[in-house]
């Protein structure tokens, strides 16, 4: 009877089932730290476009102040000539002159204390970026860390259950060992599949009653005519 190498194998199967899992997460164990080290610089370019804009503005106000300076010496050296001359036409002239600068200077003043307030504003910014960041370095570092130990620890697994694997393999018959090796190598998914109201738990096709029947005997290798996989009946004849 083929029932006890068919729970033989299905107990092999559960172990190569576990194995293609850690195979995946251990291949995945680099991406995961790849996609760490991006939202890392990611905080570090925010921090840098932060800066930028910062820089910028601060440059806006060094400019506005300067034009503020500008206008407030134009006043002054306005005044100055103000005092020199004779007619009343020519001071009122001059008044007028002097009155368009000082609307200026109140304009520059008003952009100059906005321009002011955004620096102050992108500093704070910058200044929770940098802690976000610090956070994020400490808390990444840590989780950099747990991957580390994470992929020994699956490796050491690994080993042992190929080792429990190559073992358990050698109670199988060649024929049957090889059939199976063949499927799940193809296809690194369950290749020794139960039939159910005669219906392939593989490819879900239904079966030809005879292919139903031979499963349930378990006298021999059974498969499937469409997807190939091996099949066994959980009501077994005994």
């Amino acid at each position: 009877m083929a029932d006890d190498i068919i729970d033989r194998l299905l107990r092999i199967q559960d172990q190569d089932l576990r194995i293609v899992d850690m195979e995946r997460e251990l291949a995945a164990l680099p991406e995961r730290g790849k996609k760490l080290e991006n939202e890392l610089n990611d905080y570090h370019t925010a921090i840098t476009a932060a800066q930028e804009q910062r820089k910028a503005a601060q440059l806006d106000v060094k400019r506005l102040e300067m034009e503020d300076q500008e206008h407030r010496q134009k006043i002054s050296r306005l005044r100055e000539q103000q005092m020199t001359l004779k007619t009343n036409r020519e001071f009122r002239t001059m008044e007028e002159e002097i009155a368009v600068v000082q609307l200026r200077l109140g304009q520059l003043e008003t952009r100059l204390l906005e321009s002011m307030e955004t620096v102050d504003s992108l500093s704070q910014e910058l200044d929770g970026r940098k802690k976000e960041l610090k956070q994020a370095e400490q808390a990444i570092e840590k989780e950099k860390e747990l991957l580390i130990v994470r992929g020994r620890q699956v490796e050491e697994e690994l080993e042992e259950l190929r080792n429990q694997r190559k073992i358990a393999a050698t109670s199988i018959p060649a024929t049957w060992l090889s059939a199976y090796d063949r499927l799940f190598n193809g296809k690194r998914d369950r290749v020794l599949v139960s039939v159910e109201n005669g219906i392939c738990g593989g490819c879900h096709m239904k079966l030809p009653p005879a292919v139903t029947h031979s499963a349930r005997r378990a006298e021999s290798m059974v498969t499937c005519d469409f997807c190939g996989r091996m099949l066994y009946s959980d009501h077994r004849m005994t």
